[in-house]
């Protein structure tokens, strides 16, 4: 009986579908760090809407001061602590701004595990596809080969049986 062949190949798939589990990790960690990315872009944005809120809170009170008609140097203090929460927000914005980008790098890092995850992917069905046309010619030849060999039995049996009949 002849024995089925190993595929040649066989080590090679075994590397790219090791390759596929990695990019599957990789797709999964990038997709964790876009999510952390995001969470702190939540939280910069609830910063500066806190620190907007103060501000537009101050512009209330200078609001009401100048209703009151209260003294300019209480105006002042105002004005000048409303300089420093504008600052203190464009800080906060800045945060905001740089965060994004932050999200956006991430983003961009996840599509880019996603389409290695998609080149390894058809790396494999290539090769399986191959696997299974390489298959069907072993198959083949192996029928062949056993239809030889069963060919060369029955020709052995006969010849053998028309030895015996010659010596009767």
């Amino acid at each position: 009986m002849v024995k089925m062949p190993e595929y040649p190949l066989l080590d090679v798939l075994n590397v790219k579908r090791k390759r596929i589990d990695d990019a599957k990790r990789l797709v999964q960690k990038r997709e964790e760090e876009l999510a952390e990315e995001a969470e702190k872009l939540k939280k910069c944005e609830e910063a500066r809407d806190v620190v907007k809120q103060h501000l537009n809170d101050k512009y209330d009170q200078l609001r009401r001061e100048f209703e009151q008609s209260t003294n300019t140097d209480k105006i002042q203090r105002i004005r000048a602590y409303i300089d420093v929460v504008k600052v203190k927000l464009e800080e906060e914005n800045k945060k905001v701004e740089e965060q994004k980008k932050q999200v956006e790098q991430a983003e961009k890092n996840l599509e880019e595990a996603k389409e290695l995850l998609k080149m390894r992917m058809r790396e494999v069905d290539k090769l399986e596809k191959h696997k299974e046309e390489w298959l069907k010619v072993a198959r083949r030849e192996m029928e062949l080969e056993e239809a030889k060999e069963l060919d060369e039995i029955g020709s052995v049996m006969f010849l053998g049986h028309m030895r015996k009949q010659k010596n009767h």
